[in-house]
């Protein structure tokens, strides 16, 4: 088995329902015999307020415990084991691609994923830590330290720690059933976590073409324009004009986050169109904009800007 065979999808959203349900309308027409799932792990519902988005999914699981949104952003991964254990593993399937509320795509599952083989996994943008422990937020040496002793304690594996940006992911049957009985710890941070462990039992990253996301955290010897920045992980949505010209120019096909409606690009082909005045307009102030925040961290240097706390305003 490779590729999308045997694969399910699980939606997993929290809020903005028209907006997900047009998100499932959206996969389903390019992705019409793919089974899928739903997770909701929102708010407590009000009666009725689901119904319309189930009609949509084959099943919806609904995560009731009383978690506090950093824990759900956190420690989310906790949300998808229970899953697994109350109603996933009743299901036929050999791996799950998890579909974020606002992730869209705009060619097949099966064009981002279908050389993948048996042992491998999807994640965007897997690295050793060791290559982003300088300014990644995330890494703190003594958790990190932490998680090392329990890979080897409770995994027997002393090998290298991974990172990631969660934006998306296909993961195999086998992670989920290794934790159906065995306690999954919520010390650690889902984004080193997940691809560490699916390192541990044997499975190795997928070096997808298309799913390579843009670390705003790293200082980059050169530029990135803002058309190429498709796939964040968290920040402001990318903007529709983005999105519209990579799809009139067959550039890249998947993006993250998409706060917005996005009905009006359904119907958009490679050179079916062009970009407006306007919309080319918007592009090159954004790219101004962006420019100028990417040179102020040159000058000041990452690390500096880092320690100072001025990372959150030149992003």
């Amino acid at each position: 088995m490779s590729g999308i065979e045997n694969t399910i999808v699980l939606f997993w959203f929290y809020k903005e329902l028209p907006l997900c349900i047009e998100r499932i309308k959206h996969f389903k027409r390019l992705n019409p015999n793919t089974l899928v799932y739903g997770l909701y792990g929102g708010q407590t519902p009000k009666i009725g307020e689901l119904d319309e988005i189930a009609k949509y999914l084959e099943h919806l699981y609904i995560f009731d415990k009383q978690k506090s949104t950093q824990w759900k952003w956190m420690s989310g991964d906790q949300m998808l084991i229970e899953w697994y254990r109350q109603i996933g593993f009743q299901f036929d399937w050999q791996k799950v691609f998890i579909l974020q509320w606002d992730l869209s795509m705009y060619q097949p599952l099966s064009f981002f994923i279908g050389d993948v083989k048996d042992n491998q996994y999807v994640i965007p943008g897997i690295r050793d830590i060791e290559n982003v422990k300088s300014w990644w937020a995330w890494y703190e040496e003594s958790k990190i330290d932490d998680f090392r002793n329990y890979l080897n304690s409770s995994m027997n594996y002393d090998g290298p720690v991974f990172c990631s940006l969660f934006i998306c992911a296909l993961l195999p049957r086998q992670f989920f059933e290794y934790f159906l009985s065995r306690e999954y710890s919520e010390k650690y941070f889902l984004e080193y976590k997940i691809p560490t462990i699916l390192n541990a039992l044997g499975y190795q990253p997928f070096e997808a073409k298309w799913l390579k996301p843009y670390w705003s955290e790293e200082l980059l010897d050169n530029y990135v324009p803002i058309e190429e920045r498709c796939l964040i992980a968290v920040g402001h949505g990318i903007p529709k004009e983005v999105i519209k010209k990579n799809i009139l120019s067959n550039q890249q096909m998947i993006f993250h986050p998409c706060y917005e409606s996005l009905s009006n690009l359904e119907e958009l082909s490679y050179g079916s169109t062009t970009l407006s005045a306007t919309e080319k307009c918007k592009l090159l102030m954004l790219n101004i904009e962006a420019y100028a925040k990417y040179r102020v961290k040159k000058l000041i240097g990452y690390n500096r800007a880092h320690r100072g706390g001025l990372l959150k305003y030149i992003k």
